[in-house]
């Protein structure tokens, strides 16, 4: 264009021929076509983004069709078990297969109140991976009706929480190494948070007090101070 600017334009044209086959003239059009070109490259460069961001986050997007079972797994929803992506068929039962003995009664129930309320999905369980590993994993899935309130679909996320899972655990048993080494101790031991109110007190300073926990927390273990 006269401006330096580039547009993009689809052309289509029909030959016009002679009596004797040969062309005399061609007729077409010429559209331009630039700003559907821009969304297209647009939802291209998302969609990218969007691939990048659940291969960093180890994370998996998914959609299961409940009239007919089928499923869509994403290739990096296959990633997050272990699996390459379309090795195995995307099914409800080969999910569901893969889930930790221990939590798929857990993981049933939650499904089946999931559908059977027509509510969202929220739930952590662990998987067992080709390679015999066990890993945390969460799910988040928004149920879909259809114009008579039936549950059609649900379309959700799996993410890998194994790493903040094991943070959890570390910290949840460095909390009770430290309430028995607490509880264990001859003296009156106790805790603030940032804004100095108590929240914790080990067993002997209850029986010093003879008063409970919930009593003491916060600043109510002021009531024992003399006036």
């Amino acid at each position: 264009m006269r401006t330096g600017e580039y547009r993009t334009f689809a052309v289509r044209g029909v030959p016009v021929l002679e009596d004797d086959g040969s062309v005399r003239e061609w007729v077409g059009t010429c559209t331009d076509v630039s700003e559907g070109k821009r969304a297209v490259e647009m939802l291209r460069e998302r969609d990218e983004q969007l691939r990048l961001a659940l291969t960093a986050g180890r994370a998996g997007t998914w959609r299961w069709e409940l009239a007919t079972k089928e499923a869509f797994w994403s290739d990096e929803y296959y990633t997050v078990f272990g699996l390459e992506p379309g090795s195995i068929n995307a099914t409800f039962e080969s999910w569901f297969d893969a889930v930790h003995p221990d939590d798929r009664e857990h993981v049933r129930a939650s499904v089946a109140e999931a559908i059977e309320g027509k509510q969202d999905l929220a739930l952590a369980y662990r998987m067992v991976l080709p390679d015999g590993s066990t890993r945390w994993v969460a799910g988040r899935a928004q149920l879909f009706v259809d114009d008579d309130g039936n549950p059609v679909r649900m379309i959700g996320i799996t993410i890998d929480i194994t790493d903040r899972k094991m943070v959890e655990d570390a910290l949840a048993e460095s909390e009770m190494r430290f309430r028995h080494m607490a509880d264990s101790a001859p003296v009156l031991i106790w805790a603030t948070d940032e804004n100095i109110d108590c929240t914790f007190f080990n067993q002997n300073w209850l029986r010093f007090t003879g008063r409970t926990m919930e009593q003491e927390l916060g600043d109510g273990w002021l009531d024992n101070v003399h006036p």
